[in-house]
């Protein structure tokens, strides 16, 4: 909440962190004559105190519940004026929200900015003021006789109702904030749609039929011809159905014949002669098979003999060389 844990009349509290009306303003003369007086306009660089840079981490939601780095929390100029950053994280162990995260560290950071502190001993009249306190102070020597605000971070009273107050300056525009002190995080990774599978292109492949010439007898079969165009493809599927429709149910179509993405051409034999088919093929992406593209009607009864190739009992196949001689392409 970017507050301060206090203690008042015997209490402990958590105070959330807000811009407060000073109960009580002071001078030099309210000061107690003999007690010691500590203020310094700067702190030390070995001081946690003194930043300019703040990352705040918190448990963000949409990253599993992760702990995670709000946006960086500075301005340059600060930077450069303290030659160098002064970093601190803040750890933000039960904020679940990243504008939360961001409002407690800019409030740290401007808190960092503001680097008067002090030690006072205050007469009776002040023994109310406790921690968490604000108190305006006006000190010609101390702060060029301007009113400068304190909060009291801790007091002791004595016996004799004099109070010590230890002060760190703040600011009511500390806690200042619109939505255009937002920053947008950029590492918050979102919900990516699946990637879309298209299918084939019209154009990627044709489907015919040819009888594959073999032992004296004709074998008809189905000829995909063609090359992918699509990118990131891993792999081509091929299938065909009996009918001049494709099946009402996609369970129907035949075939699992998978080949490589560089494919050119397949051929399936396994069709009768004198029968109508249907062929379609997919595509594998992202190692799912995407929308078919549904080819056809063709009829293996109109089928010409392709190729100049035989095709064997045992699956190998006869191909024409010079000389007229046969070679057996397996």
């Amino acid at each position: 909440m970017g507050g301060v844990i206090i203690q008042r009349e015997g209490s402990v509290e958590v105070e959330p962190g807000h811009a407060k009306t000073p109960v009580a303003w002071i001078t030099d003369d309210d000061l107690v004559e003999g007690e010691e007086i500590v203020f310094a306009r700067f702190r030390s660089r070995a001081d946690d105190e003194w930043v300019n840079t703040v990352t705040p981490r918190y448990v963000e939601p949409e990253q599993q519940w992760e702990d995670h780095a709000a946006p960086i929390r500075r301005v340059v100029a600060d930077v450069l004026e303290d030659g160098g950053p002064r970093e601190e994280n803040l750890s933000l162990s039960f904020v679940t929200s990243g504008t939360q995260a961001q409002r407690c560290g800019e409030i740290k950071r401007r808190l960092g900015r503001l680097q008067r502190t002090g030690s006072v001993a205050l007469p009776p009249p002040f023994a109310g003021l406790e921690d968490g306190d604000w108190i305006g102070w006006t000190s010609a020597r101390r702060t060029a006789g301007l009113p400068v605000v304190f909060r009291a971070e801790a007091f002791q009273l004595g016996r004799n109702w004099r109070n010590r107050l230890e002060l760190r300056e703040i600011a009511s525009t500390v806690f200042d904030w619109t939505t255009a002190d937002e920053i947008a995080d950029q590492s918050v990774a979102e919900q990516q749609a699946p990637p879309v599978r298209g299918a084939p292109a019209v154009s990627d492949f044709t489907l015919s039929a040819e009888v594959l010439a073999g032992d004296g007898s004709g074998v008809p079969a189905l000829i995909f011809a063609g090359a992918v165009s699509a990118r990131h493809v891993e792999a081509v599927r091929f299938e065909y159905y009996q009918g001049t429709a494709a099946p009402a149910s996609v369970s129907d179509w035949i075939g699992t014949d998978i080949a490589g993405a560089s494919v050119t051409r397949r051929e399936i034999t396994s069709v009768s002669a004198g029968t109508a088919y249907m062929g379609a093929l997919s595509y594998r992406t992202h190692g799912i098979f995407g929308p078919r593209r549904v080819l056809g009607p063709v009829s293996t009864d109109t089928a010409t003999t392709g190729g100049g190739r035989w095709k064997t009992a045992s699956g190998g196949r006869w191909k024409t060389a010079s000389g007229g001689q046969w070679l057996l392409e397996a």
